[in-house]
């Protein structure tokens, strides 16, 4: 998976339906300096925060946070339940 690819997927769709607040969030999370895989943790952090806390966006993203998740856990960045 190119994980950054479905990065850009999720902010077009939260560019499309007005939520600037969280495309702004994700933005400054890829903003780190590190390697791609401190990046990706950052990011993953704020799609996890909007997945916990339920907000609008998660019903257009949701798809999107659980196949990064799964990347994740393919890649032994997180242990899925």
């Amino acid at each position: 998976m190119d994980w950054i690819k479905k990065i850009i997927e999720i902010k077009e769709k939260l560019s499309d339906n007005g939520y600037r607040n969280s495309l702004d969030k994700i933005t400054n999370a890829q903003m780190i300096f590190g390697t791609t895989g401190e990046m990706y943790l950052e990011v993953m952090n704020v799609l996890l925060i909007i997945k916990q806390t339920n907000l609008p966006e998660l019903v257009l993203i949701e798809k999107d946070i659980d196949e990064l998740l799964k990347y994740g856990n393919d890649i032994g960045y997180f242990v899925l339940e």
